[in-house]
This record gives C-alpha cells, structure tokens and sequence, in this order.
C-alpha cells in the first residue's frame, strides 16, 4: 500500500470515529501522528510542523499545512507558509496541488511538490 492510500484510509477511519464517538478514534490520531513524525517532510527548510488537516481532509482528497524556512546568502530569511492538497488521478494515482506566496521562487513550489510526491508515493 502506499503512502496516500494509507493516509486516505485514515483519514476515513478518523472522520467516521468522529462522526460516531467511536473510542477507536484515539487510536487512529495516535496512528497518524507516529506516519506524521517518521514520515512527513521534516529538516533541510521544512523546520515547522508539516501536518495533515484531518478536519478537511477526506478519502478523496488530504490536505497539508507546513511551512518552509527560506535562506538567502548563507542566512535564514523569513518562511513561506503552504498548503499541498492531494486528490485522486486515474492515470499517475494521484495529483499534487502546491499554493502558496512563492513569489518568484518557482524553484522552492517544485521541490516541495517533488518532496511530497516523493513521501505520498511510498510503500508502506
């Protein structure tokens, strides 16, 4: 199984526990916060928390939040803040949506789309 479908199915589990008072519920965020701390983007600029935002995240579609530390000239300039959403595709699996205030650092948007696709592509 990979990465996405994995979180996919979580997610449904985490949104239904929810819905129910279902007690499984702790154990699926616990679940989900350890995939969050082995498995999501974490140093090399992304030093915030990257988190996947159950409450609008759903079997089809996972949401994102995290951040990026920017340097410039050896120096830590600033972050820029982002959101990936990922949605189903017959023909790759799945599609990756990165926004963002990027500004003219197009470069940064494909990394972390690479970075992303890279983690969601795993197999688990």
């Amino acid at each position: 199984m990979r990465m996405y479908q994995k979180l996919a199915r979580l997610v449904g589990a985490i949104n239904s526990c929810e819905e129910t008072s279902n007690p499984y519920l702790t154990m699926h965020e616990a679940n989900l916060q350890h995939i969050q701390d082995e498995y999501f983007p974490s140093g090399s600029g992304f030093d915030g928390e990257t988190s996947l935002d159950t409450d609008i995240s759903h079997p089809e579609r996972l949401v994102f939040n995290s951040s990026y530390h920017i340097m410039k000239d050896g120096f830590y300039d600033g972050w820029v803040e982002f959101t990936v959403a990922v949605n189903p595709s017959l023909a790759q699996g799945f599609k990756l949506t990165v926004k963002g205030k990027f500004a003219k650092n197009n470069d940064l948007k494909e990394y972390i789309h690479e970075t992303f696709s890279h983690m969601l592509d795993k197999e688990v």
